[in-house]
């Protein structure tokens, strides 16, 4: 992620029928993680092993009950012995599992589509670690949810050097947008390269999604010092209040990679026709910004 400068409050006006006046300020917050842990009822939950030393890929396969194939399979056969102790690893579902215990790690409808993810692009940061900024994006006609993303490093020779796995800010990835993931890392030495690959990622009917978008009303960019202000409006336009509001903004350089990018949250519930009205910077870690992109959600009050 980016360097959290000072946080300009967000702005909410309520719709002409609200007594809430206009332009009351709302404290906006950075985010780590998503808060939700939605599963879909007809799906297993997804299950995760942590490389311990000594492990092989015979001895998982064996104490999961699953064939080494699958396991290889499921983490996009990027499996190589000697294994690295502290490297997670997606499981697939048992040998013995019935048909209905089953989860999609990558998109599945009538035709398979599997989600490549393009490379992220890493950076060095005078706080010592190395931040690794990357986007998630479905098809067109697909919402997205508990997506997690695992980011690998391997250094010149292509041995491996770290890996990190990383859930995304946004709950869902509604059709037609994206999503900006950060995996962080301590500081690495030069000729490292990384790549990314989708450790879960669910499909969600729109009207069965744990979280709505927001409808994005303007937005308009400057450029401030060495970082980008955004002024950003957004509308409620369903019919259900939201709580838990986020609104995530994302910086792209010339070849649409993300150079930065920041999450901020609204206190209290947003009634159906209220406005926010966003105003923040965003310091790019990455060079050459030329466009930008604005998000928001909220979970429907239950």
């Amino acid at each position: 992620m980016t360097a959290l400068p000072q946080i300009t409050p967000l702005l909410r006006t309520a719709p002409p029928s609200a007594s809430r006046a206009s332009g009351t300020p709302v404290a906006a917050t950075p985010v780590g993680r998503p808060d939700s842990d939605h599963t879909p009822a007809a799906a297993a939950t997804p299950r995760y092993y942590t490389i311990r030393p000594g492990d092989t890929l015979e001895r998982i396969a064996d104490r999961f009950d699953v064939s080494i194939a699958s396991l290889q399979e499921a983490n996009d056969g990027h499996l190589s012995e000697p294994l690295i102790p502290g490297y997670v690893l997606l499981i697939p579902p048992s040998m013995s599992a019935s048909p209905t215990g089953t989860f999609a790690r990558i998109l599945l409808t009538n035709t398979p589509l599997p989600l490549a993810l393009p490379a992220p692009i890493c950076h060095d940061t005078p706080a010592d670690e190395t931040i690794c900024l990357g986007w998630v994006a479905p098809p067109l006609s697909v919402t997205l949810m508990n997506v997690i993303v695992q980011v690998s490093l391997r250094g010149p020779s292509g041995e491996p050097v770290g890996q990190s796995t990383t859930p995304l800010n946004q709950t869902i990835i509604p059709p037609g947008t994206g999503a900006p993931y950060a995996a962080r890392f301590r500081a690495l030495p030069g000729g490292v390269s990384a790549t990314a690959v989708l450790l879960s990622a669910e499909q969600v009917q729109p009207d069965r999604a744990p979280a709505a978008p927001l409808t994005v009303i303007e937005s308009r960019t400057a450029p401030e010092g060495d970082a980008v202000h955004i002024w950003a409006t957004f509308r409620h336009t369903g019919s259900t209040p939201l709580i838990d509001v986020l609104a995530v903004l994302t910086l792209f350089d010339g070849e649409d990679r993300v150079t930065g990018f920041r999450v901020l949250r609204v206190d209290g519930a947003l009634a159906p026709g209220e406005v926010i009205r966003l105003d923040a910077q965003v310091t790019p870690l990455g060079s050459g910004t030329t466009r930008h992109q604005v998000y928001a959600e909220g979970r429907p009050v239950e």
